[in-house]
């Protein structure tokens, strides 16, 4: 089996695309169960709202109006009081521990994380927004507060104390975020690379560059001994100058990148050489989160199927989803038929006739990585082509 789209189609340039917001659930509205109790560790979870990630053993919380009589509630709950900035939920999370009273780990810090709809386009430039506000119960109050995209699904301890990255936006160093009784507005920009999937919030500070102030002296309560916030109201969008995001962070990551040449052929010879039988994986195909709506960004590189089938036209394919172990087989089964489906319908739709066509799915069945390491379930969420005639 091949793995590589290139070996058919060169990678094409992106195009900005309809939908504007790259994060999806940023108010935190969407949820699979009413939360009902905070968050503590337990192996093997990797999710704290659908969208977002827990990526370590921390334990960042989950707040909703729909939890009644728990410590998780909104507006009152382990944290203290405090309505949403947007809708209904909000999350929380440990941005430092006092050094003090709080002996399990001195470098103690929690972070979120969650995955871009779509790539971004190279060299675009974007604002990132979000509210965050300190919960009123908390001990201390910290600085670090920090943004960090990244290419690949970055893993850290929740106690480490140096990393190895700069984030591309942060707060200054000197900024202790002790705002109690309002939301905050954290707005930061940077320029696309164009490989950014992935972004991660927390304080990306070394150990000896993280600073607190204490607010109770006295901590009764375990909450006393760190700096915990809540966050809400995410958004990730494209602008076309640094005015439009009215920054109040440092950005990190404004230069721009060298310009890729693509080249392309108007047939690709490589197709002379596939073999009837043969399974091609497609890489580039993109979904809507846990959908079978296309995004746009797969347009490109299925117009080049497209304009191959035009290029053969004896040429029949089978289009066959895939997807990794993640949720119950019957619903990996039916996922992975849908998105088979609707590259069958984008196909159709632009002139392909269905008697050269056809899907499968086959959900988690047939994997080409181990499901154990998120680099292998990235890969086995696949769609390929099989080609039936040429």
């Amino acid at each position: 089996m091949r793995t590589g789209l290139f070996l058919i189609f060169s990678l094409v340039s992106v195009m900005i695309f309809g939908q504007k917001d790259l994060i999806y659930n940023g108010s935190f509205e969407i949820y699979k169960n009413c939360p009902e109790m905070h968050n503590k560790y337990r192996s093997g979870v990797t999710e704290l709202v659908p969208g977002w990630f827990i990526i370590n053993t921390s334990t960042p919380d989950y707040f909703n109006m729909c939890s009644q009589n728990s410590n998780v509630g909104v507006p009152d709950n382990f944290a203290g009081t405090m309505p949403p900035k947007d809708g209904a939920a909000y999350v929380g999370m440990i941005l430092r521990a006092d050094t003090n009273r709080y002996m399990f780990s001195k470098a103690y810090n929690e972070h979120l994380q969650t995955a871009l709809l779509a790539p971004p386009e190279r060299n675009q430039l974007y604002c990132l927004q979000f509210y965050y506000v300190l919960s009123s119960k908390s001990g201390i109050a910290a600085n670090g507060l920090s943004v960090y995209l990244s290419s690949n699904k970055p893993v850290w301890k929740e106690a480490t104390e140096h990393f190895s990255f700069t984030p591309q936006m942060q707060m200054p160093y000197d900024t202790i975020l002790s705002e109690q009784d309002t939301w905050q507005l954290y707005s930061g920009a940077f320029r696309a690379s164009g490989e950014e999937r992935y972004l991660s919030v927390g304080a990306f500070l070394d150990y000896e560059d993280a600073k607190y102030i204490t607010l109770i002296n006295t901590a009764t309560t375990e909450i006393h001994s760190f700096a915990y916030y809540l966050f809400d109201d995410f958004r990730l969008y494209p602008i076309d100058s640094l005015e439009q995001c009215n920054c109040n962070v440092i950005n990190n990551q404004l230069d721009s990148f060298p310009e890729i040449e693509y080249v392309e052929d108007d047939i690709d010879p490589f197709m002379e050489d596939i073999d009837i039988g043969e399974t091609i994986v497609l890489q580039n195909i993109y979904f809507e989160f846990d959908k079978s709506t296309l995004l746009p960004h797969s347009f490109a590189e299925l117009d080049r199927v497209y304009n191959l089938m035009e290029a053969y036209p004896k040429m029949q394919i089978e289009i066959r989803g895939h997807t990794d172990n993640t949720g119950s087989d019957a619903y990996n089964q039916v996922l992975s038929e849908a998105r088979a489906k609707s590259v069958l319908e984008y196909l159709y739709l632009k002139g392909i006739s269905l008697s050269r066509m056809k899907y499968s799915g086959f959900g988690s069945s047939l994997p080409i990585a181990d499901n154990h390491l998120p680099e292998g379930r990235k890969l086995n969420r696949r769609v390929e082509i099989k080609i039936l005639n040429k």
